[in-house]
C-alpha cells in the first residue's frame, strides 16, 4: 500500500458518515494534499502526479473513485450554470458534427474551405425550445470593405410553422429597431416569405413573396447567406442567389458605428414559438454572388432582381401553379388534373405537369399573349378547397 493510499484511508476513517436524523449534507469540495486516490492510475506511484492544491470530493467511503470524479464534474457543471444564470433544463445541447435528417446524416458545419473557422461567431446548437430568451450575437467590424457577409447553418423541422432572424443596429433599443427581418412562414396563406424593417417599435410595409417560388426552407439542414452592400441586403439560399431587400435607413450611419447585432427571436411578437436549430454563424467579407443583380436592375424591379438577373429568366409561356390540394388517393388526383385541364383550356395550353406530392406544377401555354390573362383569371382560383397561386415560371439561363 502506497503512502497516498494510507493517507486516503486515514482521511476516510476520520470523516464521519451522517445519520438520517442529522439531515446532514456532505461538503462538496475540499482542498487536501494527496498524491492520488485512484489505485489503477499509472501515475499513482509518482508523488508529483498531482499538486497539493488538487480539488477532490470529501465523500463517504462507499463511493468509488470514478463516482467521486463524476460527482465532482457534475457539481462543477451546476456551479458554472448557476454563475451563468441558467439551469440544466434550459441548457443547450452540444453541437454534433452531423444530424440525422430523413434517414440521412447531414453535416452541421458550414463549408470550411469557403468560410474559414476563424470567422465563426457562433458554434453550438441553439434551439428556442431549450432557450429562455432570444439569441443575440454581436457582429463586430461591420463595413462594406470589412465584414459584411453573414452565413447561417441551421436545421428547420418539416413541421415548423415559421422561423426568422433580424439584423439590428448597435443601438437597437431592445430590438425596437430592426434593419432587416427575414421570416419564412410555411402555413400562412399557402406559405409566404416575409421581409421587413422596424423603426421605433413599428414594423414597416411588409414585403411578401410566395414561399413556393424559392428553394425549400423547411424540413432540411441548409445554409442562409445575407450579404450587405450600399443598396441593401442580398439573400443566398443553399448557394444560389434568390432576392434582395433595399435599405430603408441610410447604411452609412451604421457603418460609422462599426457594429451590427444579430437576433434570432425565441418567439414571434405574439409569443408563438419558433422552430429551428441553429448550428453555426459565420461573419466576414465575401465577394457578391455571381448571379446577384446590379443596383440598376434591382431599382427597376423593386428588389425582385432574382426574376430578371443574369442567372434567372421569366418564361413568357410557362406558368407555375402552387398550393395545389393534397390528394389522398388516385381518384382525387385524377379529379384535380381534370379540373386543372378545364381551368386552363380557354388559354390554349400545350401541356400540364404536376409534381407528385409536392403541391405544385406547371402549365405551358402555346401562345405568350394568353399568359397575362391566364394569370389574372386563374390566380386565387379555389380548386378542391385550396386557393391556387399562379405566377410566371422562372428558369436558369444556360451559360
Amino acid at each position: 500500500m502506497t503512502p497516498a493510499e494510507k493517507h486516503l484511508i486515514e482521511f476516510l476513517k476520520h470523516t464521519a458518515k451522517p445519520s438520517a436524523e442529522q439531515n446532514f449534507q456532505w461538503p462538496v469540495f475540499t482542498k487536501i494534499s494527496i498524491a492520488s486516490s485512484l489505485q489503477n492510475d499509472p501515475m499513482h506511484e509518482s508523488k508529483d502526479a498531482y499538486s497539493s492544491d488538487d480539488e477532490i470530493l470529501k465523500t463517504p467511503s462507499n463511493l468509488s473513485s470514478n463516482e467521486v470524479v463524476k460527482a465532482m464534474l457534475e457539481e462543477k457543471r451546476r456551479q458554472r450554470e448557476k454563475e451563468e444564470g441558467r439551469t440544466s433544463s434550459a441548457s443547450q445541447p452540444k453541437r454534433p458534427k452531423f444530424v440525422s435528417l430523413n434517414e440521412n446524416l447531414v453535416s452541421t458545419e458550414i463549408n470550411k474551405e469557403a468560410f474559414p473557422v476563424s470567422g465563426l461567431v457562433w458554434n453550438e446548437n441553439w434551439d428556442p425550445a431549450h432557450a429562455s430568451e432570444s439569441l443575440v450575437v454581436p457582429l463586430f467590424e461591420f463595413g462594406l470593405e470589412k465584414k459584411q457577409t453573414l452565413v447561417f447553418r441551421m436545421t428547420v423541422p418539416e413541421n415548423s410553422d415559421k422561423w426568422g432572424i433580424s439584423i439590428c443596429p448597435k443601438d437597437h433599443d431592445e430590438f425596437m429597431n430592426v434593419l432587416y427581418h427575414f421570416n419564412p412562414r410555411s402555413k400562412e396563406r399557402g406559405g409566404v416569405l416575409i421581409q421587413n424593417d422596424r423603426n421605433a417599435g413599428e414594423w414597416g410595409p411588409t414585403v411578401s413573396h410566395r414561399l413556393s417560388e424559392y428553394p425549400p426552407m423547411f424540413g432540411l439542414t441548409f445554409d442562409v447567406s445575407i450579404q450587405i452592400d450600399d443598396w441593401g441586403f442580398h439573400i443566398v439560399l443553399s448557394g444560389e442567389y434568390q432576392l434582395s431587400f433595399q435599405h430603408r435607413e441610410p447604411i452609412e450611419k451604421f457603418i460609422n458605428d462599426g457594429e451590427l447585432v444579430l437576433e434570432i427571436p425565441r418567439t414571434d411578437d405574439y409569443d408563438y414559438p419558433q422552430s429551428l436549430c441553429l448550428h453555426q454563424v459565420w461573419w466576414g467579407n465575401k465577394r457578391p454572388h455571381p448571379n446577384q443583380p446590379s443596383s440598376e436592375v434591382l431599382n427597376a424591379t423593386g428588389g425582385r432582381g432574382g426574376d430578371v438577373s443574369s442567372g434567372l429568366e421569366i418564361s413568357s409561356t410557362n406558368l407555375h401553379i402552387s398550393n395545389l390540394p393534397e390528394c389522398r388517393n388516385q381518384s382525387e388526383d385524377a379529379q384535380m388534373r381534370k379540373e386543372l385541364e378545364e381551368l386552363f383550356a380557354p388559354y390554349n395550353y400545350e401541356s400540364l405537369k404536376l409534381i407528385s406530392g409536392k403541391g405544385y406544377g406547371f402549365v405551358n401555354l402555346k401562345n405568350a399573349d394568353k399568359s397575362t390573362l391566364a394569370i389574372e383569371q386563374t390566380n386565387e382560383y379555389n380548386l378542391m378547397g385550396s386557393e391556387l397561386k399562379v405566377t410566371r415560371a422562372k428558369s436558369k439561363v444556360s451559360q
